[in-house]
Protein backbone atom coordinates (compact mmCIF):
# COMPACT_ATOMS: atom_id res chain seq x y z
CA UNK A 1 0.00 0.00 0.00
CA UNK A 2 1.29 3.47 -0.87
CA UNK A 3 0.85 6.71 1.05
CA UNK A 4 -2.44 8.22 -0.03
CA UNK A 5 -3.70 4.97 -1.52
CA UNK A 6 -7.22 4.04 -0.48
CA UNK A 7 -8.80 0.62 -0.42
CA UNK A 8 -12.58 0.69 -0.65
CA UNK A 9 -12.76 4.03 -2.48
CA UNK A 10 -16.55 3.89 -2.23
CA UNK A 11 -16.19 4.54 1.52
CA UNK A 12 -14.21 7.74 0.98
CA UNK A 13 -17.43 9.71 0.51
CA UNK A 14 -18.03 9.49 4.25
CA UNK A 15 -14.80 11.25 5.09
CA UNK A 16 -12.83 10.78 8.27
CA UNK A 17 -14.68 10.33 11.57
CA UNK A 18 -13.17 13.36 13.35
CA UNK A 19 -13.27 15.75 10.38
CA UNK A 20 -14.42 19.16 11.53
CA UNK A 21 -12.99 18.88 15.06
CA UNK A 22 -10.25 21.31 16.08
CA UNK A 23 -7.65 20.26 18.66
CA UNK A 24 -5.37 22.82 20.31
CA UNK A 25 -2.39 20.89 21.68
CA UNK A 26 0.20 22.41 24.03
CA UNK A 27 2.33 19.28 24.08
CA UNK A 28 5.82 17.90 23.96
CA UNK A 29 7.80 14.70 23.58
CA UNK A 30 5.94 11.37 23.34
CA UNK A 31 2.59 10.40 24.87
CA UNK A 32 0.33 13.35 24.14
CA UNK A 33 1.84 14.14 20.71
CA UNK A 34 1.19 10.52 19.76
CA UNK A 35 -2.39 10.70 21.08
CA UNK A 36 -3.11 13.88 19.12
CA UNK A 37 -1.45 12.34 16.06
CA UNK A 38 -4.10 9.63 16.20
CA UNK A 39 -6.79 12.33 16.34
CA UNK A 40 -5.19 14.01 13.30
CA UNK A 41 -5.08 10.73 11.37
CA UNK A 42 -8.79 10.34 12.11
CA UNK A 43 -9.42 13.75 10.54
CA UNK A 44 -9.18 16.30 13.36
CA UNK A 45 -7.41 19.59 12.65
CA UNK A 46 -4.63 19.54 15.27
CA UNK A 47 -2.78 22.77 16.03
CA UNK A 48 0.42 22.12 18.00
CA UNK A 49 1.62 24.92 20.29
CA UNK A 50 5.40 25.16 20.64
CA UNK A 51 7.54 27.46 22.72
CA UNK A 52 9.94 29.85 20.98
CA UNK A 53 12.89 27.75 19.82
CA UNK A 54 10.66 24.70 19.34
CA UNK A 55 9.95 21.58 21.30
CA UNK A 56 12.94 19.71 22.75
CA UNK A 57 11.96 16.64 20.74
CA UNK A 58 13.05 18.42 17.57
CA UNK A 59 16.65 17.70 18.54
CA UNK A 60 16.16 14.19 19.97
CA UNK A 61 17.85 11.23 18.31
CA UNK A 62 17.57 9.69 15.83
CA UNK A 63 18.20 12.76 13.71
CA UNK A 64 16.57 12.94 10.29
CA UNK A 65 18.11 15.18 7.63
CA UNK A 66 15.64 17.47 5.85
CA UNK A 67 15.70 18.49 2.17
CA UNK A 68 16.71 22.05 3.13
CA UNK A 69 19.84 20.80 4.94
CA UNK A 70 18.46 21.14 8.49
CA UNK A 71 17.82 18.19 10.78
CA UNK A 72 14.93 17.18 13.03
CA UNK A 73 14.35 14.39 15.51
CA UNK A 74 12.74 11.30 14.02
CA UNK A 75 10.33 10.82 16.92
CA UNK A 76 9.25 14.45 16.65
CA UNK A 77 8.62 13.99 12.93
CA UNK A 78 6.61 10.81 13.43
CA UNK A 79 4.49 12.20 16.30
CA UNK A 80 3.62 15.44 14.51
CA UNK A 81 2.49 14.27 11.08
CA UNK A 82 -0.75 15.86 9.86
CA UNK A 83 -0.51 18.75 12.35
CA UNK A 84 -0.10 22.46 11.93
CA UNK A 85 1.85 24.44 14.51
CA UNK A 86 2.07 27.84 16.11
CA UNK A 87 4.78 29.37 18.31
CA UNK A 88 3.51 30.88 21.57
CA UNK A 89 5.42 31.81 24.70
CA UNK A 90 3.04 30.58 27.40
CA UNK A 91 5.29 32.07 30.06
CA UNK A 92 4.24 35.61 29.18
CA UNK A 93 0.79 37.14 29.41
CA UNK A 94 0.50 37.83 25.68
CA UNK A 95 1.22 34.23 24.71
CA UNK A 96 -1.11 32.89 27.37
CA UNK A 97 -3.88 35.28 26.28
CA UNK A 98 -3.50 34.14 22.67
CA UNK A 99 -3.64 30.52 23.78
CA UNK A 100 -6.84 31.16 25.72
CA UNK A 101 -8.44 32.87 22.71
CA UNK A 102 -7.55 29.86 20.55
CA UNK A 103 -8.77 27.48 23.26
CA UNK A 104 -12.16 29.18 23.29
CA UNK A 105 -12.56 28.24 19.62
CA UNK A 106 -11.21 24.68 19.87
CA UNK A 107 -13.31 21.57 20.34
CA UNK A 108 -10.54 19.83 22.28
CA UNK A 109 -7.71 21.36 24.30
CA UNK A 110 -4.84 19.00 25.13
CA UNK A 111 -1.80 19.84 27.23
CA UNK A 112 1.07 18.05 28.91
CA UNK A 113 3.59 20.86 29.22
CA UNK A 114 3.10 21.39 32.94
CA UNK A 115 2.44 25.11 32.87
CA UNK A 116 1.72 25.12 36.59
CA UNK A 117 -1.42 27.18 36.04
CA UNK A 118 -4.85 26.50 34.61
CA UNK A 119 -4.12 27.27 30.97
CA UNK A 120 -7.22 25.47 29.75
CA UNK A 121 -10.41 27.51 29.81
CA UNK A 122 -13.30 26.16 31.81
CA UNK A 123 -16.31 25.53 29.59
CA UNK A 124 -14.27 24.09 26.74
CA UNK A 125 -16.25 21.10 25.49
CA UNK A 126 -13.43 18.58 25.94
CA UNK A 127 -10.24 18.96 27.95
CA UNK A 128 -7.44 16.42 27.77
CA UNK A 129 -4.94 17.24 30.47
CA UNK A 130 -2.12 14.93 31.45
CA UNK A 131 -3.46 12.46 28.93
CA UNK A 132 -0.48 10.19 29.51
CA UNK A 133 -1.97 8.29 32.41
CA UNK A 134 -1.38 4.93 33.98
CA UNK A 135 2.25 3.83 34.02
CA UNK A 136 3.46 7.02 32.29
CA UNK A 137 1.98 9.48 34.78
CA UNK A 138 0.69 9.19 38.32
CA UNK A 139 -0.84 12.66 38.74
CA UNK A 140 -3.51 14.25 38.94
CA UNK A 141 -6.71 12.17 39.19
CA UNK A 142 -5.96 9.51 36.59
CA UNK A 143 -8.81 8.81 34.24
CA UNK A 144 -10.88 11.90 34.89
CA UNK A 145 -10.16 13.54 31.56
CA UNK A 146 -9.95 10.31 29.59
CA UNK A 147 -13.48 9.47 30.70
CA UNK A 148 -14.70 12.87 29.56
CA UNK A 149 -13.00 12.48 26.17
CA UNK A 150 -14.52 9.02 25.68
CA UNK A 151 -17.94 10.30 26.67
CA UNK A 152 -17.78 13.22 24.23
CA UNK A 153 -16.09 11.51 21.29
CA UNK A 154 -17.72 8.10 21.46
CA UNK A 155 -21.12 9.12 22.77
CA UNK A 156 -20.92 6.95 25.87
CA UNK A 157 -23.31 7.88 28.65
CA UNK A 158 -22.13 8.55 32.24
CA UNK A 159 -23.28 5.09 33.41
CA UNK A 160 -21.14 3.36 30.79
CA UNK A 161 -18.17 5.54 31.69
CA UNK A 162 -18.60 4.77 35.40
CA UNK A 163 -18.76 1.03 34.65
CA UNK A 164 -15.51 1.26 32.67
CA UNK A 165 -13.89 3.29 35.47
CA UNK A 166 -14.92 0.70 38.08
CA UNK A 167 -13.27 -2.02 35.99
CA UNK A 168 -10.03 -0.01 35.94
CA UNK A 169 -10.20 0.98 32.28
CA UNK A 170 -8.76 4.44 32.96
CA UNK A 171 -5.77 3.52 35.11
CA UNK A 172 -7.19 5.00 38.32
Amino acid sequence: MQLGQTYHTERARWGKPLAGLTVLAAEHMQALPYATLLLAVLGADVVKVEAPGGEGGRAARPIVPQPDGTTVGGTFTRNNLNKSSIVLDLKNTGGKATFLRLAAQADIVAENIGTGSPVVMPGNPIKMSRLAEGPLRTYPSPGEHTAQVLSELLGLDPGEIEGLRERGAFGG
